[in-house]
């Protein structure tokens, strides 16, 4: 186990990303991690050899893991993400954990927030990034974040960066496990782990979430009604926002499919299979 307070693990499941790979893979070692576990989902193109051929060209060669995962294997989970995150954060040697996307460019100064997690009871950062190309929902958001929109922390957005500590998600997840009555099963988990996680680490341990406002870039940006309709889902079922809060997202960010989707969780009815992506 590493014990500095810059050491941090990274994180990343991969699923055929040979061409993103080329571009997010430096960014990670530029933050000078202590440790990279690359999870190679039944990759079919050339995602590994390509990871491979970059991590050899860098220092981090020997401080990477290259884990090729089946898909035989978490054929339990109901959300694929959500067990390869699980086995990634099972594989790390830090507390500090990074969790990032084959996706997304990181902005090289997430590096000095890194000891920022622990100081004044932090326990989670996101960092915010930018979806390229650049389109007004995104803009939008930034600018609300950039005022410091007036939202309780457990409304607060959670972008797919994350920075926490291993042993608060084992508090949040694994010994949860214990109590019957707190039990969170994370095979049945479909989306929104992070929410559920952002939430049982601001309610259950009492600890501080911060947002950081990055140029990372997020490549591959999707907008759609059924990606809408999922928002709304999660919202109701994970995040459990008020309506007032889903109604002003919806109109602010044209996705009137995330009230047909919390109003339809909100019943115990989830559409997401009939909706065209």
């Amino acid at each position: 186990m590493y014990e500095t307070i810059t050491d941090f693990s990274v994180v990343m499941p991969i699923h055929n990303e040979s061409e993103l790979l080329k571009l997010s893979l430096p960014s990670v070692y530029r933050l000078d991690p202590a440790e990279t576990i690359l999870l190679f989902d039944n990759c079919t193109d050339e995602s590994y050899n390509v990871a491979v051929n970059i991590a050899k060209k860098t220092k981090f060669f020997e401080k990477t893991i290259f884990k090729e995962v089946s898909g035989e294997e978490g054929a339990q989970f109901s959300f694929r993400p959500t067990f390869l995150r699980r086995m990634g954060y099972s594989m790390a040697k830090c507390n500090k954990i990074l969790k990032t996307d084959a996706d997304l460019v990181l902005d090289p100064k997430i590096k000095k927030y890194i000891p920022l997690l622990g100081r004044n009871n932090v326990g989670i950062i996101t960092f915010e990034y930018l979806d390229y190309p650049i389109s007004y929902r995104h803009m939008i958001k930034r600018f609300l974040e950039k005022i410091k929109a007036p939202l309780p922390q457990n409304e607060s957005w959670l972008g797919g960066n994350i920075l926490f500590f291993l042993e608060d998600w084992k508090m949040a997840f694994s010994k949860r496990q214990e109590d019957e009555n707190k039990k969170v099963d994370l095979t049945n988990i479909k989306r929104g782990e992070d929410t559920l996680f952002h939430k049982l680490l601001i309610s259950e341990q009492h600890r501080k979430s911060v947002i950081v406002l990055t140029n990372t870039l997020h490549l591959r940006p999707v907008e759609s009604p059924k990606r809408h309709y999922v928002r709304g889902q999660i919202s109701w079922n994970v995040a459990k926002r008020s309506f007032p809060l889903i109604l002003a997202q919806a109109i602010i960010f044209n996705r009137f499919n995330m009230i047909k989707g919390y109003l339809d969780a909100k019943k115990g009815v989830d559409r997401t299979k009939l909706i065209k992506s």
